[in-house]
């Protein structure tokens, strides 16, 4: 029902994938900036969140190498392809008098949390999607807490490993180095993540961990260590010396790691199917709400979004419906 969390992550990362492409190429065709604003630009039509690519593909399109003439061309074709992507999502707010400048249009009602309490609510959700909630953690064997344990703290090495790494060489890193910062700590601004729902709103996160967890591992594989599988000892990555020995150790770690969270992956998902596949299945529940008060003449639903969206959507968009903010 909400694909937009996803495929919008993947479409930001896409769209700083191709630009990166763009900048290391020094290939001056702009047709790789244009493609790259496309893509930022759905990201953002797929879910607004996902602004953070477009930003981070602005600074990759300003701090790239070149005259001050081809930046402003690198960052005028991006913005127009940008301006492509999210077009739809434009003309349907102007089509209906741009309620996205409507604080009061929101069809939920957002708690009155502070800052900290919504950082601390995505790390809690970020921390259930990783190592599963309380629920499922409570009916796994003491092997699979092992194996997130030892997967878990060779995330976090990593994840350190990398930020050391953007942070050493941040004039080539801007863009990704941008990007940590702003997913940890900027989305967590916006008053949507002040909603305790579900776990979809940890997808904020994932990219700027990937980065982490991705640079730091392949900090292990880069041209000094790769040097140093010649038996000679250089300077690492994170300042450390570095030798043959530490690099293939490192690998096996990370094999290992991988290893431990695909087994936990598969402990903490057995009990979760089994007890899914006991109860009762919502989509035909909610499909079968919707055919029944259709069949008793109601056309129209009236209370909580929360309640009225997914009768909305068990009678295929057929009701008329009336969001009620306060029901208290």
């Amino acid at each position: 029902i909400y694909p937009g969390y996803q495929v919008g992550a993947l479409l930001a990362g896409l769209a700083v994938l191709v630009g990166l492409r763009a900048d290391r190429s020094g290939d001056p065709a702009l047709w790789w900036w244009a493609t790259a604003g496309v893509l930022g630009g759905l990201a953002i039509y797929a879910q607004p969140m996902h602004l953070v690519g477009a930003v981070c593909l602005a600074v990759l399109a300003v701090t790239s190498t070149g005259t001050g003439r081809s930046r402003l061309a690198r960052v005028a074709t991006a913005a127009l392809g940008g301006l492509v992507g999210v077009a739809p999502w434009l003309i349907w707010n102007v089509r209906h008098g741009m309620p996205v400048l409507d604080p009061d249009a929101r069809p939920v009602q957002h708690p009155d949390w502070g800052y900290g309490d919504r950082l601390a609510n995505t790390a809690r959700l970020t921390v259930d999607v990783l190592w599963g909630d309380d629920r499922v953690r409570g009916q796994v064997p003491t092997w699979v807490v092992v194996a997130q344990l030892v997967g878990g703290i060779v995330l976090g090495v990593l994840a350190v490993m990398g930020l050391v790494a953007l942070v050493r060489s941040w004039r080539r890193s801007a863009p990704l180095l941008v990007a940590v910062p702003l997913m940890l700590l900027g989305l967590p601004v916006l008053p949507t993540f002040s909603l305790d729902v579900d776990q979809r709103y940890a997808v904020a996160w994932w990219p700027a961990l990937v980065v982490l967890v991705s640079t730091g591992a392949a900090s292990l594989g880069d041209a000094r260590a790769g040097a140093a599988e010649d038996g000679h000892d250089v300077v690492g990555p994170v300042g450390t010396t570095v030798t043959r020995r530490w690099v293939l150790v490192g690998r096996a770690v990370i094999a290992g790691a991988v290893v431990c969270h695909v087994a936990a992956v598969v402990g903490l998902a057995r009990p979760a199917i089994a007890s899914r596949s006991a109860q009762a299945d919502a989509v035909e529940l909610t499909t079968d709400l919707g055919h029944d008060l259709r069949r008793c003449g109601i056309d129209i639903v009236a209370g909580d979004y929360w309640a009225v969206y997914p009768a909305q959507w068990g009678s295929d968009g057929r009701f008329g419906v009336m969001v009620i903010d306060d029901m208290e």
